[in-house]
């Protein structure tokens, strides 16, 4: 069966981002842009004929998406939204421009003992990867990096990881010689990060590629622009689907840019509100159920005064007597026994001025606490003034309402806290509200190990 070789053309849509072909042609897959879930462009493929001449097949078919989908049964879908924050350098690399820098190493890690034949047999991959000295230090802390994370039962050593783990190209692995060992000062650089556990970029550094298997760089329409790669910002997209943020490149002419995966937008808006005019939450009928609390009239018409100081809107009401809800629902009942007792003592929200609210908002606050109607999921935990956010990763003008994107936009506010916003309460000036995730505990190495986050990825294999 003739391989489809495909690569990219320029795309223009509402995204504003134009992504231009390469002269080299890509062969592995179909590619998907969207941006926040949504499809921004048709498929268009080319096709290579003779003398890399092209037929382009534009609107692809399902039938021809299937047909091309089938030469390795995966398309990549590149999601240009910004959801990504930047990343610290200062812990991952050291850095000339953009290029990394092994002087001296970055950090230390564990350390690994090999045989004399397996460290002359890890140079060479490392080698094969990049090709000179610095960028052995860097393949060979890679390699450490990975096999720190995966399942010792399954590859009991770094030198049975790296052989069968398939992340390493085949190309890479073959070809060792025994009699034509790397010379000397490579398998000392090796032994330097293995036996001493020197690492020359960061323990969380995890993928590397070469540029010709980038599908886009988020920073520049043309990947074979190096300058264009900003270290701890630039998002790269691999033929395996693998997505990271650009740490930094190995050092001469041809040095891999190496980076850090990154995870998907941390917040799934379909199974959280309803979302209408693309950031404001709808109020207009409840998004789900939640538990029903006994209140009397006369705390529910203290609760809707306290929401109405909170938002304007009988929309805004239900939001906010909502997250009231959401918050008593997971806190101790032996420090606060009643959710009106939570809302001031723990919350510190003052009744000293109040007065009664009108029928409406009772009935709005009645409808969320009396009969558990819930107008977003109950992950939602905060809410917060546009004026009390200091950043926004989807935007450098936190006052741009516009750009706050449900589900992706992380968010930072005057307390410290970080979370992930989900939407704007109905009317001018309506509050936001956000989901801020628990922060996992970290546990020890050896913990790590034997519980194991055993879940490597593997099937995206490379490689290079």
């Amino acid at each position: 069966m003739k391989m489809i070789n495909i690569f990219l053309i320029t795309l223009y849509s509402y995204t504003q981002i134009n992504h231009v072909s390469d002269e080299r042609k890509e062969d592995l897959t179909y590619i998907e842009f969207t941006k926040y879930g949504k499809k921004i462009n048709k498929q268009q493929i080319f096709k290579g004929i003779n003398n890399n001449n092209t037929t382009v097949l534009s609107s692809l078919s399902s039938e021809e998406k299937l047909r091309i989908g089938s030469y390795n049964g995966r398309k990549c879908t590149v999601n240009t939204a910004p959801y990504f924050e930047k990343i610290d350098i200062s812990t991952r690399a050291k850095l000339n421009g953009n290029v990394i820098t092994t002087n001296e190493p970055i950090t230390i890690g564990k350390k690994y003992k090999v045989s004399e034949d397996e460290l002359s047999y890890l140079t060479h991959v490392a080698k094969k990867e990049q090709d000179s000295l610095e960028g052995v230090k860097m393949e060979v802390s890679l390699m450490a990096n990975l096999y720190d994370k995966i399942n010792k039962v399954k590859y009991p050593t770094i030198v049975d990881y790296v052989v069968n783990g398939k992340w390493f190209a085949k190309r890479s692995l073959e070809g060792y010689n025994k009699k034509k060992k790397p010379s000397q000062k490579y398998i000392d650089a090796t032994r330097e990060v293995l036996f001493e556990g020197k690492r020359y970029v960061g323990l969380d550094v995890n993928e590397h590629d070469c540029i010709k298997d980038l599908i886009w760089v988020s920073t520049t329409n043309k990947k074979y622009n190096r300058a264009a790669y900003i270290p701890g910002e630039t998002i790269l997209y691999n033929n395996n689907c693998a997505k990271y943020i650009f740490v930094g490149f190995a050092p001469g002419k041809g040095g891999d840019p190496f980076g850090v995966k990154v995870s998907e937008p941390p917040v799934d808006i379909s199974t959280t509100c309803n979302i209408v005019d693309k950031n404001t939450i709808s109020a207009s009928k409840p998004f789900t159920s939640g538990k029903k609390h006994k209140v009397s009239d006369d705390e529910l018409a203290r609760l809707a005064y306290i929401a109405s100081k909170e938002q304007d809107s009988l929309e805004g009401i239900k939001l906010e007597v909502s997250l009231m809800a959401n918050l008593y629902d997971k806190i101790s009942k032996s420090k606060y026994a009643t959710l009106l007792d939570y809302v001031v003592n723990g919350t510190k929200k003052s009744l000293d001025d109040f007065k009664e609210p009108s029928q409406e908002y009772i009935k709005a606050a009645r409808e969320v606490l009396v009969e558990g109607k819930r107008y977003f999921d109950s992950k939602v935990n905060m809410h917060a003034s546009i004026n009390d956010i200091t950043s926004v990763s989807s935007t450098k003008d936190n006052s741009d309402r516009k750009a706050y994107i449900p589900g992706v936009s992380i968010l930072h506010n005057s307390n410290g806290e970080k979370f992930i916003f989900v939407g704007f309460a109905p009317g001018n000036g309506g509050k936001l509200y956000g989901v801020k995730k628990n922060t996992p505990q970290k546990t020890t190495q050896k913990t790590t190990q034997k519980t194991g986050r055993t879940k490597t990825k593997t099937k995206s294999t490379k490689r290079r």
